[in-house]
């Protein structure tokens, strides 16, 4: 998504910690809500707050630590994943992610996405080690550590990942990190949905399981019969062992259509599905319902793809037909899962399926967290 900060109108990017704990205790005792966001890579993907002024952490974007022996670095949140992942190449490592590389740190754990590479390393949640928040006080608090075992108490961190900025301003954060991969291969099969589908089940629960398994189907494609599906996956390690797992991978899966090192031609059609506008659902889901999901943006003509791992799945077209969003939205409601919705007018929705008692639990701890609202105002109520 493109960043949709305002050209007008008063953003505010500190520089420190205790100028964001400043800003933030001013906004408090004047009554004004605030609007946070890094860079607003991911804005297009949530119902933006009516009022406040904006409190970006842009400006923050510096390496505190790195401990390349203990597999640990600790970085302001306004850092992109791009300078991130540039500087931990330097010494054989990166985070593992496929959140977007102009997004910052702090995005990445407030939206709480980690994108097909959670398959084999875990989500935000499982890599966040600690962070430095501001509250809706303006005090600055620390939870977690900066080592991978910690007896710190109470991990509150987990709770900020994928809470969209509705409970605290985080300002630093300390992440566990992987080393590089000697090699990287990306794979893709192309056949019918049900037949390749069934299959990458048996992949995924092989010793041999890729790094990461997508599922897509582009309807402008041309020449392909209907029902065909692509599925990518991605392997990573030793050169050897990649070519055990090819071998693996093509037994189950059957021959592929193509096997390349060039992430770009791996990946280029599951990113314009994910950049392209349009309408686009976004919808998290279990990873059964994939072929349905697939099924149904094929009848009505729609760009689709489907983690196989994580259950998380985009759908994109000029105007998404309401018998298919009625369609979506079960799927994900049968899982507990949630839909977001940006139509074509620029217009977000988000549905959120689950337990009532687990929602009051969830409003009782933005209560408790920030008592007033001000961070992202009616955004919990939304999402929640």
């Amino acid at each position: 998504m493109t960043s949709v900060l305002p050209e007008a109108g008063l953003v505010v990017a500190p520089t420190s910690r205790e100028e964001a704990a400043e800003v933030v205790r001013r906004a408090a005792a004047g009554g004004r809500p605030l609007i946070l966001t890094g860079n607003g890579s991911q804005l297009g993907t949530i119902p933006l707050p009516g009022v406040g002024d904006w409190l970006s952490s842009r400006a923050l974007d510096r390496m505190v630590e790195h401990e390349p022996a203990d597999l640990t670095v600790t970085v302001e949140a306004g850092c992109t994943l791009s300078s991130l992942q540039a500087q931990l190449s330097r010494v054989g490592q990166f985070f593992p992610t496929d959140y977007a590389a102009a997004g910052t740190v702090g995005g990445m754990i407030a939206t709480g996405h980690a994108g097909p590479l959670a398959l084999a390393h875990g989500g935000v949640r499982d890599r966040l080690l600690g962070a430095t928040v501001i509250t809706a006080d303006g005090a600055q608090a620390r939870t977690g550590s900066r080592v991978v075992k910690s007896v710190a108490g109470f991990d509150l961190g987990k709770l900020y990942c994928g809470s969209y900025g509705t409970l605290v301003f985080i300002v630093e954060a300390t992440l566990k990190v992987a080393p590089l991969a000697e090699a990287v291969v990306h794979v893709r099969w192309e056949g019918p949905a049900g037949t390749l589908l069934d299959a990458s089940v048996g992949l995924l629960n092989s010793a041999h399981r890729p790094q990461s398994l997508v599922a897509y189907s582009v309807a402008r494609e041309s020449g392909k019969p209907a029902g065909t599906v692509t599925v990518a996956a991605r392997y990573a390690g030793r050169r050897e062992s990649i070519q055990e797992m090819l071998g693996h991978g093509g037994s189950v899966m059957g021959s592929p259509a193509a096997v390349t090192s060039d992430p770009s031609a791996g990946w280029a059609e599951t990113s314009a599905i994910a950049t392209d506008g349009g309408d686009i659902m976004i919808l998290d889901l279990p990873p059964s319902c994939a072929p349905e999901m697939l099924r149904s943006a094929e009848t009505d003509d729609l760009d689709a793809m489907v983690d196989l791992g994580t259950g998380q799945a985009l759908v994109r077209g000029d105007a998404i037909p309401p018998r298919c969003v009625d369609i979506l939205w079960r799927l994900a409601a049968e899982g507990g899962g949630t839909m977001r919705r940006r139509d074509a007018a620029g217009i977000v929705t988000w549905k959120r399926a689950g337990d009532p008692a687990a929602r009051q639990v969830m409003l009782a701890l933005k209560n408790a967290f920030d008592p007033d609202d001000l961070f992202n105002r009616g955004l919990a109520e939304q999402m929640l």
